[in-house]
């Protein structure tokens, strides 16, 4: 029986949202061979995953991928942004500093600050908002 390339499009689409990171790349190598000859560029094409992608998912699957709950190895993702910049907290906090009140030993210290201090002008850091993912914003 051949599976056609909408069929296999529309089982990727149905169950990768409902996957994360480490189960996308696992079970899109785990149908690789089941499709056979051309199989990785198929299920490549069907999911949007980079044919590296299902070759380290292979790989894994191969050295006996076992359940975890970690989604990446350790070390993976963002670093903070204070070990990128050690001289951010002290910046800020001069941003913040002049303005403070309160009891500086309560861990919330109430403060205020001026209308012309934040942003700075001229600002050293950049400020980006924060990104999410959800699974409606997933393509495939």
């Amino acid at each position: 029986m051949e599976i056609t390339s909408e069929a296999l499009t529309a089982y990727f689409r149905v169950i990768l949202p409902l996957l994360d990171e480490r189960q996308r790349r696992l079970v899109a190598a785990a149908t690789v061979p089941m499709l056979g000859r051309g199989g990785q560029a198929r299920v490549a094409e069907a999911t949007g995953l980079s044919r590296n992608t299902l070759i380290g998912g292979a790989k894994e699957l191969e050295a006996g991928a076992a359940r975890s709950d970690r989604v990446r190895r350790p070390g993976g993702g963002r670093k903070k942004a204070v070990d990128i910049d050690p001289d951010l907290l002290a910046a800020l906090d001069s941003l913040v500093d002049p303005e403070s009140r309160g009891d500086p030993m309560t861990p919330l210290a109430g403060r205020s600050r001026a209308p012309g201090a934040w942003p700075p002008s001229s600002p050293a850091w950049a400020i980006r908002p924060a990104r999410s993912w959800s699974a409606s914003s997933c393509t495939i």
